[in-house]
């Protein structure tokens, strides 16, 4: 067979290089949505929430929503806690869901029980709950609180524990002079009605206490001396093994979500606003939770959001560990890493 040495004419040549510069603005077009163009279908990720979505986890929802965890190839799902409550590190561990933010009792509690689930960072640098007692009938200190009946959530009754415990142990007082009385969350109306003279609840439930608030007295546990790490970020062994490049980006893109809300809260407020449980629709809520969070989020000393220490997880592992709670005196350095160090 005889191949033709016939040149292909000009125009001939200017027509296919047009129809393939045609095909690939077609192919653009065609990918492009909302003024950005889509990505392939991204890995599903999976996060379980310590509570239903509000500013708590603001660095998530903005995450999401800027594309931070998409532009990484995630396709990341949030899921509010569970209508039972269940124990979290449970379902993590058993690949049930990617990621879940816990309580710090249900972490050690998760470490004490030989889980295979590693601590990636925490949200909360020192225990965002204060100690809520009326002026009425005062705690101002660890000696005030003998006598007095101290409420402790049913869902995580022994962080409830460890902090006044603690605040106990390091002012002398025995635990003996006060009784435990299971209640449901943690709020303000428990006091105020009489069914526990004292209990804890997060800062960020002052809002709610409104014009009533100078009724109060808000003990702060730092005050004290008690310190704890709390929504601690948990991934499973296995998960970390097989999918490290993954869990990096996840970790970074949420510390990027943070650092992005707090410098643009009003923007974080409306993101959030736009996704957050229908108990917390109220944007002035939304601002002040993340106002209120931010002190407690942002390390001190230029450390990233989420950095933890082996230091402080040990002081928390020795709490638990003393008060009974962890049956025992566990060596944190294998149960967390910093993102830093994936």
């Amino acid at each position: 067979m005889q191949v033709s040495t016939k040149p292909i004419p000009k125009l001939t040549v200017l027509f296919l290089i047009a129809l393939l510069v045609f095909q690939l603005i077609l192919l653009a077009l065609t990918t492009k949505q909302n003024g950005k163009l889509t990505q392939q279908p991204g890995t599903p990720l999976s996060v379980r929430l310590k509570w239903v979505n509000q500013s708590q986890f603001a660095g998530l929802d903005v995450a999401k929503a800027k594309g931070l965890y998409e532009d990484d190839g995630l396709d990341v799902t949030l899921l509010e806690i569970k209508q039972d409550a269940s124990f979290a590190p449970d379902e993590v561990a058993s690949g049930g869901v990617n990621f879940g933010i816990v309580s710090i009792g249900d972490f050690i509690k998760a470490m004490d029980r030989g889980l295979p689930v590693k601590a990636l960072g925490v949200t909360f640098q020192n225990t965002p709950v204060v100690i809520l007692s009326k002026k009425s009938n005062p705690v101002r200190s660890a000696g005030d609180l003998a006598g007095k009946k101290v409420g402790v959530s049913l869902s995580d009754p022994d962080s409830t524990k460890i902090l006044f415990q603690t605040l106990l142990r390091r002012s002398g007082v025995t635990e003996s002079k006060m009784t435990y009385v299971p209640i449901g969350f943690l709020r303000p109306t428990n006091v105020s009605t009489g069914v526990v003279d004292v209990t804890t609840m997060f800062r960020t439930d002052a809002y709610v206490l409104g014009g009533s608030a100078n009724e109060y007295i808000l003990l702060y546990p730092e005050n004290f001396g008690v310190s704890l790490y709390d929504d601690v970020l948990i991934t499973s062994d296995a998960f970390l093994a097989s999918h490290r490049d993954v869990v990096k980006k996840f970790v970074s893109d949420t510390r990027k979500g943070w650092e992005y809300s707090f410098q643009h809260p009003e923007e974080a407020v409306s993101i959030v606003a736009s996704v957050a449980n229908s108990q917390y629709k109220d944007p002035a809520f939304l601002r002040y939770i993340l106002d209120q969070d931010k002190s407690l989020i942002v390390p001190n000393g230029g450390d990233p959001i989420g950095n933890m220490t082996y230091f402080r997880w040990k002081q928390a592992f020795d709490a638990f560990y003393f008060s009974g709670v962890a049956s025992k005196n566990l060596r944190p350095e294998t149960f967390y890493i910093n993102e830093t160090d994936l």
